[in-house]
């Protein structure tokens, strides 16, 4: 069985308790993700959590990120 929040505002509280910073400092571009309180608090929520960011560099950057990517 796929867990389900039990209210809007557990997801809200989910969703502020996640941490997305991007960094550029030529010719990289760092994107750090986390949970503030940590991915174990959270590890029911993550079954189900899709993130989605559209980002758009240059072609000669490099991108480096510790987020999970499918």
């Amino acid at each position: 069985m796929l867990f389900q929040p039990n209210s809007k505002q557990w997801i809200k509280d989910m969703l502020k308790d996640l941490e997305i910073i991007i960094k550029r400092d030529p010719p990289d571009v760092r994107i750090d993700v986390r949970f503030k309180r940590g991915k174990q608090h959270w590890k029911k929520g993550l079954q189900w959590l899709t993130v989605h960011i559209d980002l758009k560099v240059p072609r000669d950057y490099k991108v480096v990120s510790n987020a999970a990517s499918k």
